[in-house]
């Protein structure tokens, strides 16, 4: 037995020592790395670095144009506010002369249909008192035609009255 537990243990020696090659590599390579990772991280920090700086400039000329633009339409928004005023007050004072035109003519317009309209109501007044006297004659007269239509309507329904009596009279045998 002690044959193959020697083999065994030269086996396991074997492998240990491969596992120990295999480990210095591994050391190695992660050595390799760790510079690498150091020399991305210092690249990095540069960039970094140079991009902060280039944010604060970009910063800088920003707030320099925006004053600028600040400022320019500042001006441009009092020349404009000017220019407006100016433009308003002549429209206004234009508006105020013709409004004043068209409330002249309109008064003049008024007067013209108020005169139109008197003599129009004279002339309905006449033509209404006319009227009135057409429709007192009409009026007796409509009154006698009613009349006599209540007449010749009270002997119609006398003269239905005695027909009724008659049928009846010949119905029931009374005559």
């Amino acid at each position: 037995m002690d044959a193959p537990m020697e083999a065994r243990i030269a086996r396991l020696e074997s492998d240990v020592a491969h596992m120990r090659s295999d480990i210095g590599e591994i050391k190695v390579d992660l050595r390799a790395v760790r510079d690498k990772v150091d020399g991305v991280e210092r690249l990095v920090h540069a960039k970094f670095d140079i991009l902060k700086d280039e944010i604060g400039e970009l910063r800088s000329e920003l707030k320099d144009e925006i004053g600028e633009l600040r400022s320019e339409l500042k001006d441009e928004i009092g020349g404009l506010r000017s220019e407006l005023k100016g433009e308003i007050s002549g429209l206004r004072s234009e508006l105020k002369g013709e409004i004043s035109g068209l409330r002249s003519e309109l008064k003049d317009e008024i007067g013209g249909l108020r005169s139109e309209f008197s003599g129009e109501m004279v002339s309905l007044k006449g033509e209404m008192a006319s009227l009135r006297k057409e429709a007192a004659n009409d009026s007796r007269s409509l009154r006698a035609e009613i009349a006599s239509v209540k007449v010749w309507g009270l002997t119609l329904v006398m003269t239905m009255m005695g027909v009724m009596l008659t049928v009846m009279a010949q119905g029931f045998d009374w005559i």
